[in-house]
């Protein structure tokens, strides 16, 4: 007797979603193939411009790993066409530990009071030219992501295993992150980064910012700054509008900056002050 069993290829490849004559008609219906036959390589579901009024939700997907990634991308690459959006608590896209997902052009909006856009529970989050909407937070994850070219609105917390790269991205709302690097943004609230991070050619709009330790250039921050236990911190090339207050920091360099109001260091040995304009001092 000879018996044949035929079962579903694991999906690996670009898929459609929405539109006309879709592989999926819906998000979910993608998200329930893939969690039901498996991934075998990098996959790019590609959503058709409108409105989806439903959650990502991958919460019991294995497979994929930092090079074999899981991406939603707008397909007329426009974040302004493509919005997922939910009116329910807590979250819009909601991603479990260990996995590596990709959103690009897309807008992902939470509208419940208190809600979240993207909530990740470990693992790797690459977020590009998106829009990212909560009443509550724009993103709520445990470790650092990676955000380029994206506005987030709400509030923005990150924390620790991994560090952050956040890159020409715009932020509405206080940010929380570990560390890492963080390039040429738009802050309108808090930063506070709580490990050793490079901050470089930002704008701090209010709020100002609150770092153990790094690099801090070129940046322009309103709100202050306030360093803490940060040994070997470097703050070049900066215009301060506020108080710039620096404790139990060793081995500073202070140069260049333009500081309008008042400068305090305390308890930190081998400082170097120099090429600085005071106003306030």
């Amino acid at each position: 007797m000879f018996c044949l069993f035929l079962g579903k290829a694991q999906l690996s490849g670009t898929y459609t979603i929405g539109g006309a004559s879709p592989d999926y008609p819906t998000i979910t219906s993608a998200i329930s193939s893939m969690n039901s036959v498996g991934v075998s390589g990098s996959i790019i579901f590609s959503l058709r411009d409108g409105v989806y009024h439903e959650q990502i939700n991958m919460i019991s997907l294995s497979g994929t790993s930092y090079s074999d990634t899981v991406t939603f991308q707008s397909e007329s690459a426009d974040s302004s066409l493509v919005k997922i959006t939910i009116a329910s608590f807590p979250q819009t896209a909601n991603i479990a530990s260990n996995q590596t997902v990709c959103f690009k052009n897309l807008t992902i909006e939470n509208t419940s009071t208190g809600g979240t856009a993207v909530s990740m529970d470990e693992g790797y989050v690459f977020i590009e030219k998106c829009k990212l909407l909560g009443t509550g937070y724009s993103i709520d994850s445990p470790d650092g992501e990676n955000i380029i070219n994206s506005t987030l609105t709400g509030i923005c917390q990150m924390g620790g295993t991994y560090p952050s790269y956040i890159k020409n991205s715009v932020f509405i709302g206080d940010i929380y992150t570990y560390g890492g690097t963080v390039l040429n943004n738009l802050f309108y609230g808090t930063v506070d980064i709580s490990e050793s991070a490079t901050f470089d050619s930002n704008t701090i709009y209010s709020g100002g910012l609150s770092i153990k330790g790094g690099i801090i250039t070129n940046n322009i921050i309103h709100g202050g700054l306030d360093v803490s236990y940060g040994p070997g911190i470097q703050i070049i090339n900066n215009e301060f509008d506020n108080n710039v207050d620096i404790n139990f920091s060793n081995n500073i360099k202070y140069i260049g900056n333009k500081t309008l109001k008042d400068f305090y260091i305390s308890y930190s040995d081998y400082s170097l002050i120099i090429n600085n304009f005071f106003c306030g001092f």
